[in-house]
């Protein structure tokens, strides 16, 4: 009779505590996210840890949010408006997980916990642990966003447009354009600026990589960049999304800085707040409540057993407004 295979052998094979392997199955204390990925994934190969018996349908669908949803970028929350409008049509509910970058604990509970039938993530990370968490335990998901992992993908191409925006402006007069970004392990902010680079060498225009300011997310950083950029005489302003753009258009104002007299502005996403700026903000158009239904219903489709892990893009307006001057949409 073969013996069992012990959380002791599991602790010696990885050259671990038993303490450390103890915890890691558990889901409690603390034990880093690598190691602990490891030590669950041996467990399952070595017979340890059983397979989970197969989920009884709950009419659940999870929705995974980034912890910063709520600091003031629309596109959340007009998304989650498109996927539950999509999702009660056909009598599911919806839950809501939030969690930090690359923090699987607050998924993984309701993964364990089985509260969902499936799951769609509405932010992209470079290597995103919870996208890889949910396809190595089996899960069905969705994400509204692009990433290089074999997951159905629900998003507009962010290179294209952000290539758009800066190649008009640059043929109608932007001769030296500042790029302002967020965190760059966001795949969404990749596309942008790798759009913007594009622009650039496409019409053979000078990029000046002093002007490139990217992983700008607080006030100082914003305040900073401003800084740098009108003291490099830049004519124009491009932002990474509409909540980095209002907080630009802050710093501008703050000193004494006018739109668009003293420097143009426009942004690689357009939102709410944006509409009521005087003059209104040139922008990237995204309708987010057409992403979240597509999301919505890819999961009904992956859950009446359709399975699908294409990419499905969408389209975006350019909106030019009296931010970017001198530009005429005419020539």
């Amino acid at each position: 009779m073969t013996e069992k295979y012990t959380a002791h052998q599991l602790a010696k094979e990885l050259g671990v505590a038993d303490s450390t392997v103890s915890r890691a199955l558990s889901g409690k204390g603390r034990v880093g996210e690598e190691l602990s990925e490891r030590i669950m994934d041996m467990a399952k190969e070595r017979g340890l840890v059983s397979k989970p018996k197969a989920q009884k349908n709950t009419g659940n669908i999870g929705i995974v949010l980034p912890q910063d949803a709520w600091d003031g970028a629309a596109f959340f929350m007009e998304c989650m408006e498109g996927i539950v409008n999509s999702l009660v049509t056909h009598g599911y509910d919806t839950l809501i997980c939030m969690a930090a970058e690359n923090d699987i604990k607050p998924l993984r509970r309701m993964v364990e916990s089985q509260k969902a039938d499936a799951y769609i993530l509405l932010r992209a990370l470079e290597n995103d642990k919870q996208i890889r968490y949910l396809t190595s335990m089996g899960k069905k998901c969705i994400l509204v966003g692009s990433c290089d992992m074999d997951v159905t993908q629900i998003d507009t191409n962010h290179v294209v447009s952000g290539r758009d925006l800066t190649m008009h402006l640059l043929m109608h007069g932007m001769k030296k354009i500042a790029y302002v970004g967020g965190n760059s392990v966001h795949m969404v902010n990749q596309a942008r600026l790798k759009g913007f680079l594009e622009a650039h060498e496409r019409l053979r225009t000078g990029c000046e990589k002093k002007l490139i300011f990217q992983d700008v997310t607080t006030v100082e950083q914003i305040q900073y960049a401003e800084e740098r950029i009108m003291a490099g005489n830049a004519d124009c302003i491009i932002c990474g999304d509409d909540l980095i753009c209002m907080r630009v258009l802050q710093a501008l104002t703050l000193n004494g800085i006018h739109v668009p007299a003293d420097i143009s502005v426009a942004s690689l996403n357009n939102g709410p707040f944006l509409d009521h700026y005087v003059p209104q903000i040139t922008s990237v158009e995204i309708n987010a409540r057409e992403l979240g239904i597509a999301a919505g219903q890819q999961a009904i489709k992956m859950l009446k057993g359709k399975s699908d892990s294409s990419r499905h893009l969408f389209g975006y307006n350019l909106l030019f407004r009296g931010s970017t001057k001198n530009y005429r949409l005419s020539e």
